[in-house]
């Protein structure tokens, strides 16, 4: 029954793309750079953990007058030091993921070049000269950062070659100081598993990153690429995206190509027609309070998708829940930019069918403030258009609406929805608007569709403690008519009663700018 249950609704700018210190970007999405963030700075924190309870180990439980208890406790403080400047530079904003990647590089090195001094050295004193490792923390090293932190494979490659050499590195450069004694077979021992550690480094660099630019490239919706996921409900998706060549964010709401139930929405083409046919009308429309559509279209894999403007706000839902209800003067300020919306979209003949508070965002647009946008209009239609006789349509398309919100005639089928559908609609939002609760409530849908089809409404006035003016409830009640012949004959005319109310025009542009200044201070600035 409900198409959505999150639109596009409480959208947010878009946030700045992540790029390399030298503006190189990483050709990953946005999303898995800030998860590299993350996990470099979990790294950072490991390391930092695990140095430190070394150190303090140390200090505990060993002799500090042995040479060897010194250059441990050195070893940890100066690893500790390593991974908190990783951690530091992770918490740090203003450096680039593409920066950090290179930053955590150089620590990789670091880290290993003490490891495989301070593992070399102390385990051939510690064994009176005679054993070197076969394996330390190197080869952990080497394998776990590319797992963790996803980069171009060469530069993956080149950090772990440059850190697991550190191995042979250590061992050559001890025995030249003599700080060590070791002959040509244990020189190239301590080749061996330095090697393999840089092999696996390499494979795991490549499907790391792979996998970053296959989701790159399955998120490039023609010119645009999909940022950040706004919502999930239960026909598709809402993204935050933006243009490859222009500066201007968008959202995009992808619609499945199947049912909730995972059975096929379109097998003969007539799906996609009529997307593209309710498209083309959506785009038509002028209204500065229908959502502006930029563009559309399928992908391969049979997704249709949306392009509309990215609007700052709060749906009238999320509105209400935050806030409580609004005064009656605001409440008809909403409704009269409502009724221009569906005004010129039923002269155009779309009925909209699925009006309801979160498909109303009231927002920031350009220098005004409480500008209602409306969202979604014309998807339903799009699917669920009612042609009598169409085989292809079932019962549950033809409900198509929010049971809340939903007309008589939209579940009861005795006749094709109209303009006086949405009014209904309208009706409805106002009286949310003005108590925070539904018309009807029940424990199932059924329910509020049988009350909406046979239960007279409460006046909104009994289910509020606000004072609502007689002349806005008698114009919200007789959008509430069970007969949409006794409802306003269309949009314009119930623009006009709401103007005739004694409260029209009391929410002023400056109560509302002082309202968004209070509760959304980054919506007015500027």
């Amino acid at each position: 029954m409900n198409r959505d249950t999150t639109p596009i609704d409480t959208i947010l700018p878009p946030r700045r793309p992540s790029r390399s210190g030298s503006g190189r970007t990483l050709g990953l999405p946005t999303d898995l750079l800030q998860r590299a963030r993350r996990r470099a700075e979990v790294l950072g924190i490991l390391g930092l953990g695990g140095f430190l309870l070394g150190f303090v180990g140390g200090i505990v439980a060993g002799d500090p007058g042995l040479e060897t208890e010194r250059v441990k406790l050195a070893f940890n403080l100066s690893g500790a030091v390593c991974s908190s400047i990783l951690w530091i530079a992770a918490r740090w904003s203003r450096i680039s993921v593409g920066m950090l990647i290179d930053i955590a590089l150089a620590v990789e090195f670091v880290l290993a070049l003490q490891i495989s001094l301070y593992a070399a050295w102390y385990l051939y004193e510690s064994s009176g000269g005679r054993v070197l490792p076969y394996i330390t923390w190197v080869e952990v090293i080497v394998i776990l950062f590319p797992l963790m932190l996803p980069m171009p494979p060469r530069r993956a490659l080149l950090g772990a070659i440059l850190a697991g050499s550190t191995r042979p590195g250590a061992v050559i450069a001890l025995d030249a100081f003599g700080a060590i004694a070791v002959g040509s077979d244990q020189v190239v021992l301590s080749f061996v598993s330095p090697t393999i550690a840089v092999l696996i480094s390499f494979v795991c660099a490549r499907m790391v990153y792979g996998l970053g630019i296959e989701v790159e490239r399955a998120r490039r919706m023609g010119s645009y690429h999909l940022v950040a996921r706004l919502g999930l409900g239960g026909m598709g998706e809402v993204w935050r995206a933006r243009h490859r060549m222009l500066a201007r964010p968008a959202a995009i709401k992808l619609i499945r190509n199947e049912a909730p139930d995972g059975t096929p929405m379109d097998r003969s083409g007539s799906v996609r027609a009529r997307f593209e046919q309710e498209a083309q009308a959506t785009a038509s429309l002028r209204s500065p309070h229908t959502v502006e559509l930029y563009d559309f279209g399928v992908t391969d894999d049979g997704t249709f998708y949306y392009v509309m403007e990215l609007l700052d706000g709060y749906d009238l839902n999320r509105l209400v829940k935050e806030f409580g209800p609004v005064p009656p003067e605001r409440a008809i300020h909403f409704l009269r930019q409502l009724t221009h919306s569906l005004g010129e979209a039923h002269d155009r003949g779309l009925v909209h069918r699925d009006i309801k508070p979160a498909n109303l965002v009231t927002c920031r647009y350009g220098s005004d403030v409480d500008f209602l946008k409306v969202l979604d209009f014309g998807l339903v239609k799009a699917k669920n258009r009612i042609e009598r006789g169409d085989p292809e349509l079932t019962v549950g398309e033809i409900a198509g609406g929010t049971p809340g919100f939903m007309a008589p005639e939209q579940f009861l089928g005795n006749r094709p929805p109209d303009g006086r559908t949405d009014l209904y609609a309208a009706g409805c939002v106002g009286y949310w608007l003005l108590t925070g609760r539904m018309v009807f409530e029940g424990e199932t849908p059924m329910d509020i569709m049988v009350q909406h089809a046979k239960t007279p409404p409460v006046p909104p006035s009994e289910r509020t403690e606000q004072d609502v003016p007689p002349d806005l409830e008698a114009v919200l009640l007789s959008c509430l008519e069970k007969e949409p012949e006794r409802r306003p004959a269309d949009a314009a005319e119930l623009r006009r009663r709401l103007e005739a109310c004694a409260a029209a025009g009391a929410w002023t542009e400056e109560r509302a700018r002082r309202w968004w200044e209070a509760h959304a201070p980054a919506a007015v600035d500027g």
